[in-house]
């Protein structure tokens, strides 16, 4: 891409060692209208900033174009980070906290910004300037309006970018960037401002305003947890009935981001206008979830594609059941044959294993935001090191070549640690449900009924919602 920096060998280590990590780190990295992104000429990506430095690093291998990220100064300061923004061509950005409340001069940082755009690249920029896990979008900052005002093109987007998490501190969750439509921006002026020259405060304010609600289109807020909570178990449950009426999976990961966002959306107004109908149905998906948990069936699949859910509603004692016992036979055996190797190499990772997630709970000092990249950081330091001391113990047992063969074949061997058990929780789920469904059928009808009920009443209770606002069924 002719505006960007060139993409030199380092840059293009550290891109795949970043992607290399963040992607066993997530089991899935969805992406959701990428094609609303054009392929040339200058873009300006917006995105919320739930997860710290993980954003970032999300953004890099997954935005379909190559970007500049405006990354605050104080990153540039910390080793190993330092090493990371600079490869990345991130450009840094003085911030007002970070200088105990004085003034500051990102002059040099906005000219910079303005050069890759009018050279037909595209830069990155989370304009909340702080990482968080508040269930809303904090204010916006100014900068991305004034770097996209003043670089005076004609044919400059905003893309705005929503970032989502399943679980963003859990490892083997799932991550989603959406995609919303570009903004088309109008210069203030026929060329860029001379450096220094700030566009007018009111364009500034009126682009900012717009670029905010931009974002709320593609980010699930709420105006509390505990309502984002109950979309999230009300999604869960819509997604599965959908699954089991015919599909082999759940929906795909951008049908159930704007599940989970109408359900807020009509959440907040059904509260006002059907306090006791909605006040039901939280009690009754409370009281499905305790259901779950007291036959041993709740968190099933946390984070997984095939979810207890699924199961429930497909219903695992439909005809055929010989093609389905042979099916678990075969899962069993490819089982057994995995479980040497994946034990070996569940045996020697997980001492670092252990040690990152302290380590993340310590460092992370009840910021939840900060969880991950702790992990990431340190899975990317510790393993390294581990495969490392593994094939020197080797060496110094056996000999000098066979330790660099073992030491080559430790990563291997916590792949297949990784794809055995999480294949060996997918079986226990199926068994469980099966088991359950065997001996205690009564229960399993009775779990399938609430779960209808709960689902007829979220698509009844939908159907007011659109109604009320005029909307076609």
């Amino acid at each position: 891409m002719r505006g960007q920096p060139p993409q030199t060998a380092a840059r293009r280590a550290l891109r795949g060692v970043i992607s290399l990590a963040l992607r066993v780190f997530f089991r899935r990295i969805d992406r959701v209208g990428v094609e609303r992104v054009p392929a040339r000429g200058p873009v300006m990506f917006v995105l919320n900033h739930p997860n710290a430095l993980v954003d970032p690093g999300i953004a890099l291998i997954s935005l379909p174009r190559p970007v500049s990220f405006l990354a605050k100064s104080t990153l540039f300061s910390i080793p190993v980070v330092s090493a990371m923004v600079r490869g990345v061509d991130s450009i840094p950005v003085a911030r007002r906290q970070d200088s105990q409340g004085g003034a500051v001069d990102n002059t040099r940082t906005f000219a910079v910004a303005r050069e890759v755009l009018q050279r037909g690249g595209s830069i990155a920029i989370f304009p909340e300037g702080v990482s968080h896990s508040a269930p809303q979008l904090k204010p916006l900052r100014t900068g991305a309006a004034r770097i996209a005002l003043g670089a005076g093109l004609t044919d400059l987007v905003i893309v705005p970018v929503g970032l989502d998490y399943a679980n963003k501190h859990v490892f083997r969750s799932a991550a989603l960037l959406y995609f919303g439509a570009p903004i088309q921006v109008e210069p203030i002026a026929s060329g860029p401002l001379e450096a220094g020259v700030e566009p007018p405060r009111e364009a500034v304010a009126r682009l900012t305003a717009r670029l905010e609600r931009a974002l709320a289109d593609v980010v699930v807020q709420a105006e509390q947890a505990e309502a984002l909570a109950l979309a999230d178990r009300a999604e869960r449950i819509l997604s599965s009935v959908a699954a089991s009426a015919g599909a082999a999976a759940r929906p795909a990961a951008g049908e159930r981001f704007e599940l989970r966002r109408r359900i807020l959306e009509g959440y907040h107004e059904l509260k006002e206008r059907h306090r006791a109908r909605v006040d039901q149905l939280v009690l009754r998906l409370e009281q499905h979830e305790d259901a779950l948990r007291s036959v041993g069936l709740a968190g099933f699949g946390a984070g997984l594609d095939a979810g207890l859910d699924v199961g429930l509603d497909a219903g695992l004692d439909a005809p055929r059941p010989g093609r389905r016992v042979a099916s678990l036979r075969a899962q069993a055996f490819g089982l057994a044959l995995l479980a040497p190797f994946a034990l070996l190499g569940a045996a020697l990772h997980y001492p670092a294993y252990r040690l990152i997630g302290v380590l993340a709970v310590r460092f992370a000092r009840d910021e939840d935001d900060m969880i991950a990249t702790i992990k990431v950081l340190t899975a990317m330091l510790l393993f390294p090191v581990t495969w490392v001391a593994i094939g020197a113990l080797a060496a110094v047992v056996t000999s000098a070549w066979r330790g660099v063969v073992i030491g080559s074949l430790a990563p291997l061997l916590g792949y297949a640690a990784l794809l055995f058990f999480e294949a060996l929780e997918r079986l226990i789920g199926v068994m469980r449900v099966r088991l359950l469904s065997w001996r205690r059928r009564d229960r399993v009808e009775a779990l399938r009924r609430e779960r209808r009920w709960i689902h007829d009443e979220l698509v009844a209770l939908a159907q007011l919602v659109a109604a009320s606002r005029g909307d076609p069924e």
